[in-house]
């Protein structure tokens, strides 16, 4: 790719990737953002040399935000890979006059709903759930853990909110039903993930579903990605987990099994 850096990261990334996955059924939750799609054509790189069985799931919502002439292009591109592409259309709607808070809070209850309707009949255990998880995503959280502290009572006693931001840190998380909860971290600033998806290991023209900014994409958390990428403050996960790990009395990975499988699934 024209740079050692990312090379490095990429191989490495590689690695992962094709060990994780080697002999299991893989099920990649496909967003159509630029961190989803870099680490999907990852994976798929990752999936070439190993025995396994990926399948692509997309949940187009909010609606305004996909195209389905693109989803359909896409399920013949992947179909010609020899890869499964879902698409798991859902009735639920977002008025436009939603606050953005409850618009993503609704958001996630949709897409956590079709994609339990659709996986729990296959689910089996050994398979691996894989989402994108990128550095800035990361703190972000820590921002929001920080606001949570100085403006709530829920650091007295472990809410569910706490759990589910919590357990975003650790890279993977075995369910009770055997199956793995697996986010990669994605150790990319903006300008690499764009580079690695425009590399021409293979045609990626094709991988683009999202055909519009989401509406309340404005005053989501990940606004502070482009700040993270730009200050160079933070360049490693052992980074971000430390601060972590140092201000915050983090549950242990145990503990996230209060949480429902349901529920992890954010």
């Amino acid at each position: 790719m024209g740079n050692n850096s990312i090379e490095i990261k990429t191989s490495k990334m590689l690695d992962e990737l094709a060990a994780k996955i080697d002999n299991r059924d893989v099920y990649f939750l496909w967003s159509g953002g630029e961190d989803s799609t870099a680490l999907l054509k990852l994976l798929i790189e990752a999936e070439l040399h190993r025995k396994c069985r990926l399948m692509i799931v997309t949940i187009p919502f909010p609606q305004h935000v996909y195209y389905r002439e693109n989803l359909s292009i896409c399920k013949s591109y992947f179909e010609d890979l020899n890869i499964v592409f879902n698409v798991l259309y859902t009735n639920s709607f977002i008025d436009y006059a939603t606050q953005h808070s409850k618009a993503c809070e609704e958001c996630k209850i949709a897409r956590r709903t079709e994609f339990l309707g659709f996986y729990t009949p296959l689910c089996k255990k050994n398979d691996v759930i894989v989402t994108a998880h990128n550095l800035s995503d990361l703190m972000a959280y820590y921002v929001e853990l920080m606001i949570e502290r100085l403006s709530l009572e829920m650091w007295k006693q472990k809410s569910n909110r706490m759990l589910e931001v919590t357990n975003k840190f650790f890279k993977s998380y075995i369910t009770e039903r055997g199956v793995e909860l697996y986010r990669p971290m994605l150790c990319f600033s903006q300008q690499e993930i764009k580079r690695v998806i425009s590399h021409k290991t293979f045609d990626a023209g094709k991988m683009n579903i999202v055909e519009n900014k989401c509406l309340w994409a404005d005053q989501r958390k990940r606004l502070l990605q482009e700040y993270f990428a730009k200050s160079g403050i933070v360049s490693d996960y052992s980074v971000v987990f430390k601060l972590l790990h140092d201000n915050f009395a983090i549950p242990t990975v145990n503990e996230f099994r209060e949480l429902s499988f349901d529920t992890y699934l954010v």
